[in-house]
């Protein structure tokens, strides 16, 4: 007796983006048995368990699926309707699921335009980091046709676990940028807090430990602060890139002419940090500025 075909078993899928999160995708979906090519226009050199190829053409040819896994919209926008042109690349019957935290509007011209080629799209971007895409726990927020999920879900779920439909593709583009909104506000926040607590002699675990028992408990104390005590401030994802997914939450809030006093706040906090300290500074560059400007580091007292 044979032993069943694991989901999605004989599906080819292409990965374009082979960076910290493609690649970690592709390698989920080719060791649960799926074909996988991938392609990056950045040549790369680690041993991986799928076959990547030279051109986006190469990497299509034949594909059932296109997942695309791009460092933010200029990116993502050059691949699709750019010089590469991806939608007139896919063959027939070929689906695109985007994966990429771009602008919503971005979200909404590539779903219209998909759907004028007769290209299947879905919007579905990522939450979670390089270690949930490893482990196959990763957040997908995806917009779209619910049938065309449910007919991918086998495949996503190689490295998701969590897939919740949104609504339209600007819906899910714009709540994935959301939940970051509130994470990058409430990390730089809590800096200015955590150090404000210094002051009086509470040292940042301590203060992280009287946060959690109380009404302003959050994932962001319980799970990140303890990295950022240990100088961890996210360095693989661009403190550039947050701007611009802060600077389009505004434009839309601004277009749809509501209050954005806060979150002009936080993009402001942003781009002075990355003015400061240059992208490398990283995903949590708020902090460190944070920080810079108090002259201290936010460590708990060696004993």
């Amino acid at each position: 007796m044979t032993s069943p075909q694991p989901p999605g078993s004989g599906t080819t899928v292409a990965v374009f983006g082979l960076g910290r999160m493609g690649v970690r995708i592709a390698s989920r979906l080719a060791d649960a048995g799926l074909t996988v090519r991938g392609y990056d226009p950045i040549e790369r050199s680690a041993a991986l368990s799928f076959r990547t190829t030279s051109s986006p053409g190469d990497a299509v040819l034949d594909a059932d699926l296109v997942l695309t896994a791009l460092p933010g919209s200029p990116e993502l926008q050059e691949l699709a309707v750019g010089s590469t042109g991806l939608i007139d690349l896919l063959p027939p019957g070929c689906a695109w699921i985007d994966l990429t935290s771009t602008s919503p509007v971005l979200a909404h011209t590539l779903g219209q335009t998909a759907a004028t080629s007769g290209v299947p799209f879905l919007k579905a971007p990522m939450g979670g980091g390089p270690s949930a895409a490893e482990n196959g726990t990763l957040q997908l927020y995806v917009g779209g046709d619910p049938d065309l999920l449910e007919r991918w879900r086998p495949v996503l779920a190689a490295f998701s676990n969590r897939m919740v439909h949104i609504g339209s593709h600007h819906a899910a583009g714009t709540m994935k940028l959301l939940v970051n909104q509130l994470w990058f506000g409430q990390a730089a926040m809590v800096a200015e807090a955590a150090l404000l607590a210094t002051t009086a002699g509470i040292p940042p675990g301590r203060f992280r430990d009287l946060v959690l028992d109380g009404p302003a408990a959050s994932t962001f104390l319980e799970r990140d602060w303890p990295g950022v005590l240990a100088g961890d401030y996210l360095h693989s994802f661009g403190l550039d890139r947050v701007v611009e997914e802060l600077d389009s939450l505004l434009w839309e809030a601004d277009r749809h002419d509501l209050p954005h006093v806060v979150g002009d706040a936080v993009a402001r906090i942003h781009r002075e940090a990355l003015q400061h300290l240059g992208p490398d500074a990283g995903e949590l560059g708020a902090v460190a500025f944070a920080e810079a400007q108090a002259g201290r580091r936010l460590r708990d007292p060696v004993t």
